[in-house]
């Protein structure tokens, strides 16, 4: 896991603060998984499962869920719903819309 520190300044009033920031990347080869997007700008990572097997988006959802305690994929087909509601089971499918949750 690649952890880079730095900072940004901002203004509190008028005043200037400085506001340390974690970005936080797991690269699994496959994809990087950017632990502190929600952190640094309020949208949590989302998995986007199109192009990526079954097995590498269970893989990525399962670490945001160990992680933040919350994930969620998008283009969910069939295949990877099986895979990732076996490897996280208190996921939920939302068949229609194609996402899964687990929050």
């Amino acid at each position: 896991m690649d952890i880079a520190r730095f900072h940004l300044p901002f203004t509190d009033g008028g005043v200037p603060v400085v506001k340390r920031v974690v970005n936080i990347i797991e690269n699994l080869g496959f994809a990087q998984i950017d632990h502190g997007r929600f952190e640094r700008t309020g949208i949590p990572e989302v998995v986007f499962c199109e192009g990526k097997t079954p097995e590498q988006v269970a893989e990525i959802f399962s670490r945001l869920a160990a992680t933040s305690g919350f994930a969620m994929a998008t283009r969910v087909k069939p295949r990877h719903q099986k895979v990732i509601q076996k490897k996280v089971p208190e996921t939920v499918w939302h068949e229609r819309a194609g996402i899964m949750t687990m929050l």
